[in-house]
């Protein structure tokens, strides 16, 4: 396998997994068939990174988030009370529950800071969409070269088989006695 383009915090032993999943699944034959399950596989690779990064972008943006919709609904709170609540939504179950009974009068709930956060980081998203994209397309064009290399193959023996036996005379049939 040729060097990877694997982030610090990927698994090369789980990569490997996935391009044996592929192998099992595929049964390439010949080293050209063996390198696109290959390729295949480092796209999965990619959608799965695109994915997660889009999951992280806004779970990061969601502090944010949660800081934008309570000083909006709050304006008289202080900075530093609004920055205690955001912190402890995330990690103090007694003060993410005071969260959630403030944003009820306003018919809100958590879902409103994951809509600010997508809203604040849709741009970014809008790019990981299309990277993801791009791998799902490589991926396909793997895919159907694999499935044209083998039809390619195929029709191949098929015409030398005919050609061979065009030239060969066919031995007849002993009869049966």
């Amino acid at each position: 396998m040729e060097a990877l383009m694997l982030l610090n915090t990927e698994s090369k032993d789980e990569f490997e997994k996935l391009v044996l999943a592929y192998s099992e699944d595929i049964r390439p034959d010949g080293f050209i068939e063996r390198r696109y399950v290959e390729d295949i596989a480092y796209h999965d690779w990619e959608i799965f990174r695109w994915r997660s990064a889009k999951a992280e972008i806004v779970n990061i943006a969601m502090f944010i988030s949660v800081k934008i919709i309570l000083m909006k609904r709050y304006p008289l709170k202080t900075l530093s009370a609004i920055e205690i609540l955001a912190r402890g939504w995330f990690d103090h179950k007694p003060t993410k529950a005071e969260v959630l009974r403030m944003l009820r009068p306003f018919g809100l709930d958590e879902t409103a800071f994951a809509a600010q956060a997508l809203q604040l980081k849709a741009e970014k998203i809008e790019q990981l969409d299309r990277l993801e994209a791009a791998a799902e397309a490589r991926r396909e064009k793997a895919l159907r070269m694999i499935v044209k290399l083998r039809k390619d193959f195929g029709q191949r023996l098929r015409r030398r088989s005919d050609s061979f036996l065009a030239t060969e005379p066919v031995p007849a049939l002993a009869a049966l006695q």
